[in-house]
């Protein structure tokens, strides 16, 4: 089983039959040797299926390129078909492999009062109890819950609001 560093294994077969479609492609006689061949195609086809690239879009854009690196027009052809067939066994390699943070869909937010606590008797101080709603890649809902003093929230939202903009300023300089 391959885990690539994520705690989540993949069948080490479903990858391994991939790769060998992908060497069985190469033509005897080519510049590359096999290995360098196989890496690089094996490359081409997990980028194209991690950017949902249409199979169309896959042989025009690497048409040119396999035919540069010593396939026939067949050939060519034969892995765009593949691509076709593998994209979604593909996606779910990269899927259950591949880490991505939750999406933010929404904030809740409750502010409490400590008045008394096993140590002082009258602490009236302000604790929020901040709520992030987040959806993860595999369409799943997740709370994600803490607690805070009002100078702690207080940082948090300076904080977010440098980063802010900070992106503003990157994009900017584009």
């Amino acid at each position: 089983m391959v885990g690539w560093g994520t705690g989540v294994s993949v069948g080490e077969e479903e990858v391994r039959r991939i790769v060998r479609r992908a060497k069985g492609l190469r033509e005897q006689g080519g510049g590359q040797d096999e290995t360098q061949f196989s890496t690089g195609l094996t490359s081409a086809l997990l980028e194209a299926a991690k950017a949902d690239t249409l199979p169309a879009d896959f042989k025009c854009c690497f048409r040119a390129t396999l035919l540069d690196q010593g396939l026939t027009d067949d050939r060519a052809d034969l892995v765009a078909r593949i691509y076709e067939e593998e994209k979604t066994s593909l996606r779910k390699i990269l899927a259950r492999t591949q880490f991505t943070f939750p999406q933010l869909t929404g904030v809740t937010w409750r502010l409490d009062f400590v008045v008394k606590t096993k140590h002082v008797d009258h602490a009236i101080r302000p604790l929020f109890h901040v709520r992030f709603h987040t959806v993860k890649p595999d369409g799943s809902e997740e709370d994600i819950d803490f607690t805070c003093t009002e100078e702690e929230l207080s940082d948090l939202h300076d904080t977010l609001k440098q980063a802010c903009h900070q992106v503003t300023m990157a994009m900017n300089s584009l």
